[in-house]
């Protein structure tokens, strides 16, 4: 397979694949937290508006206990003929089903009347509200208390609202209380509930009421029998109760399986996006591979005969400036003969090192056959320059060369020739830097017979 090397997974493969995985792990980390942080800063909007809902309804039962205390402050205690005017209040406020005065705090008149075994006697003696009745007669304010289960299903809370008559001293004197009954499943009217089941997004709610004397919270309205995870907690106080909101969204924080299907597509998108980079790289290799048995020659990496060949026609089809060097070293068979083949195909080895290390980034370098070398420089050049480089190539092949077996001084000849000024045809300009090669060579042979 084209993604495996040598029995393992190439290794551009291997970081493209970990970048995009951990590149994903984080982007579905950032979205995620945000679409969470976006949903409870909507359901902390949702939660105030809703606890504010809820106030609004508590507060609109509640304010017929002070008609009612202004009544009998008015009438200086006198309670007489109550029994004709608090039952016209009670139709107003549908959530009460019962209005108690109870003078020093015992019951006098129930509007309307009911079974006795579902009224308090005696505020102060109830285990159900005398913590609450002293509490409320000593700080002079009312309290709702409960709630309270009179009936098995029908939770009740308790209004005790303390009245003091105006008398010569400062605080007044305590005349007793108007108790209100009312009934929690009617005191939420259904717009209030509604609000919360059809939000956006839609919520699901749990109401509390909290108990300061047991310290504990008590639950009076929810649309859940689920426990909620995490809720967005809103608390709010009436007639000196503690109350508490508790919202989440309806299909929770976030959804585990819409999480685990994008992370599925994501995993998949890093595999394909993995493959098709390891698919480039490969390719990419392939045709570099190709291109060096092509136009490399294996020895000594240098290019070779079909790319000189190949990079001529292309200067002439453009009609580009170049000079062209040809080496040829002397000699060198003599040195096969001798050391063999192997050694020879060492000292090319090194030949070819020294060339490419006298030579300009951006010239090229060549090995045409045998002990044939040739060396290509774009641009124009003065014959000054071309001379200074031949030197510095023979300087350089010239020093002695050591090998495991031997020790010995290569010396090579070198021509050249420059387009256009020798000539416009490449072919021409090759014959040309030959020639003036071989007669370096005759020069040199002529040295050594001296």
């Amino acid at each position: 397979m084209f993604l495996i090397k040598e029995g393992k997974i190439i290794f551009p493969v291997k970081v493209t694949f970990t970048l995009l995985v951990v590149s994903a792990f984080f982007i579905v980390s950032y979205a995620h937290n945000t679409k969470i942080t976006h949903l409870h800063q909507q359901c902390e909007l949702i939660s105030k508006t809703a606890a504010t809902l809820f106030t609004f309804s508590l507060d609109k039962a509640l304010p017929i206990n002070e008609n009612i205390e202004g009544m009998i402050m008015a009438t200086n205690g006198d309670v007489n003929g109550f029994e004709n005017i608090i039952p016209a209040f009670i139709p107003q406020t549908p959530s009460i089903i019962c209005i108690q005065l109870a003078p020093k705090g015992k019951q006098s008149q129930f509007f309307p009347q009911m079974p006795e075994d579902k009224i308090i006697p005696d505020l102060y003696n109830s285990p159900y509200t005398k913590k609450f009745s002293y509490f409320a007669e000593i700080n002079r304010k009312s309290y709702l208390s409960g709630p309270y289960f009179f009936d098995k299903n029908e939770p009740i809370l308790i209004l005790q609202d303390p009245v003091f008559l105006r008398t010569k001293k400062i605080q007044g004197e305590f005349w007793g209380f108007c108790t209100a009954y009312i009934k929690i499943n009617d005191l939420f009217d259904q717009d209030t509930l509604n609000y919360l089941n059809y939000s956006s997004p839609p919520c699901s709610y749990k109401l509390y009421k909290f108990d300061p004397y047991d310290d504990k919270e008590v639950l009076l309205s929810s649309n859940t029998d689920e426990e909620l995870i995490e809720p967005v907690i809103t608390r709010f106080n009436v007639k000196e109760s503690s109350w508490a909101l508790y919202v989440v969204p309806k299909n929770g924080w976030y959804s585990h399986s819409r999480l685990f299907i994008i992370s599925i597509i994501l995993f998949f998108t890093c595999v394909i996006i993995s493959i098709l980079i390891g698919f480039l790289v490969t390719t990419k290799d392939r045709n570099e591979n190709l291109e060096k048995l092509t136009f490399m020659d294996p020895l000594t990496d240098l290019y070779n005969a079909r790319k000189f060949t190949l990079l001529l026609k292309q200067y002439q089809k453009l009609a580009l400036p170049y000079t062209i060097i040809y080496l040829d070293l002397n000699n060198f068979k003599m040195i096969n003969d001798n050391l063999g083949h192997d050694t020879g195909d060492k000292i090319l080895t090194i030949v070819a090192r020294k060339i490419s290390n006298c030579i300009r980034e951006g010239d090229l370098a060549f090995r045409l056959g045998g002990d044939e070398f040739t060396i290509i420089l774009p641009g124009e050049h003065d014959e000054n320059f071309v001379k200074t480089v031949i030197e510095r190539l023979k300087e350089s092949i010239k020093r002695e060369t050591v090998l495991e077996t031997a020790r010995m001084q290569v010396t090579a000849s070198l021509g050249f020739a420059r387009c256009p000024q020798d000539s416009s045809d490449y072919e021409e300009v090759v014959k040309i830097a030959d020639k003036h090669m071989y007669k370096d060579k005759r020069l040199a042979h002529s040295k050594e017979k001296l």
